[in-house]
């Protein structure tokens, strides 16, 4: 066979999944918990969910734009975008669809002690599925600074955030192939 007519032909293949490629949007919810200080020498735990992130009604969806290499999650109220509360700074997705993404944000957290302001850096990590055709779920398990008192916001504390991201409704094309 012809090299000329391969390297052609995977070019065109190359060129139609690049045309295919879409930004696909995966409401998600988030199970973790956050450690901050509590005084001197103590910390203490606290549970966090999506509700902890957006307003009352409105939901978190991860934001994928595979062939731009972003990531975002962002709240939405029904369909309607509102604002985004996070996004890449680095994304790495392999064929297999297993990713990673260096998530980076400046906003604002509500908990029981009160509304306060954070910036830090998350690392997510985790699988779209199935592994071919089109995706119908996603899972990733959330770790980083969610602030630290000296690059983030002085007087929020140190704070960690570890926990997971999963499926919350069917993911949605954001625009069309």
């Amino acid at each position: 066979m012809n090299k000329s007519f391969v390297v052609v032909c995977a070019v065109l293949c190359w060129a139609g999944a690049i045309a295919r490629a879409q930004v696909i949007g995966f409401p998600v919810k988030i199970r973790g918990a956050v450690t901050f200080p509590q005084g001197s020498n103590a910390v203490a735990k606290l549970a966090v969910t999506e509700a902890n992130l957006v307003a009352a009604g409105d939901s978190v969806v991860l934001v994928v734009d595979g062939s731009g290499h972003s990531m975002e999650l962002d709240e939405y109220s029904g369909t309607n975008f509102v604002k985004t509360l996070m996004g890449s700074s680095r994304l790495a997705i392999e064929a297999d669809r297993n990713f990673s993404a260096a998530m980076t944000f400046h906003t604002s957290v509500s908990s029981p002690l009160g509304s306060f302001l954070v910036e830090g850096d998350v690392n997510f990590t985790g699988k779209v599925t199935p592994r071919n055709g089109d995706p119908k779920s996603i899972n990733a398990t959330i770790a980083g600074v969610l602030n630290d008192n000296v690059d983030g916001v002085p007087g929020s504390g140190d704070i960690i955030l570890k926990g997971k991201l999963s499926r919350n409704g069917n993911p949605f094309f954001l625009s069309a192939p």
